[in-house]
């Protein structure tokens, strides 16, 4: 089988149910392929209120994030973290993510934190539609797009919970693992 309620994801930590502060965290996937750590910390500066705190977790194999454009003073409101052990514990500290397309997205909706994505393969764009679909996250159409639609859904209190509300529901924890075990006693069975 496929689709989300096979998705193999840890349930380490319980979800939330709404937004409660101003804290967001930045996922650009494990080598940042798109090149994002050069492009959204400078948009990010620009988009969002100053009193925003932003961790940006870096990829074990992603180049660290530009800040240079940034002042010392607002570097204090940033976090780079890289690759940490902790990275669940990371995401559901969150109040809003901003994440590249891929199964950390995922591992987020679970969590209940309310995300907007963007994936910069065009052969995604069926998958990304259908995303936005199910209205569990804001799905961007480019990566300056991703950072403005953060800065509206921070300031949107009401869609983010609808977000974080409709997100849980899809991804019933722990579902995945159960069906995958169903399968494999099914087919233990079968050969017997």
């Amino acid at each position: 089988g496929y689709g989300w309620d096979h998705y193999l994801i840890s349930r380490e930590l319980e979800s939330r149910p709404k937004p409660v502060g101003r804290r967001v965290v930045v996922l650009t996937g494990g080598s940042d392929v798109a090149g994002l750590g050069r492009l959204w910390p400078a948009l990010l500066e620009q988009a969002l209120p100053r009193d925003v705190v932003i961790t940006w977790v870096r990829g074990p194999f992603a180049p660290p994030p530009d800040l240079a454009s940034i002042t010392a003073k607002a570097a204090r409101r940033w976090r780079v973290l890289h690759a940490p052990d902790n990275l669940a514990e990371v995401m559901a500290e969150a109040d809003f993510a901003l994440a590249l397309y891929g199964v950390t997205l995922f591992e987020l909706l679970q969590l209940g934190v309310p995300t907007v994505t963007w994936a910069p393969d065009r052969y995604l764009a069926a998958e990304m539609a259908a995303l936005a679909g199910q209205e569990v996250a804001l799905v961007a159409d480019s990566a300056e797009a991703a950072v403005a639609q953060l800065a509206a859904l921070m300031e949107d209190p009401a869609h983010a919970v609808q977000l974080a509300e409709r997100a849980r529901q899809k991804l019933t924890p722990g579902l995945g693992a159960r069906l995958l075990a169903r399968r494999i006693v099914s087919l233990v069975e079968a050969k017997s």
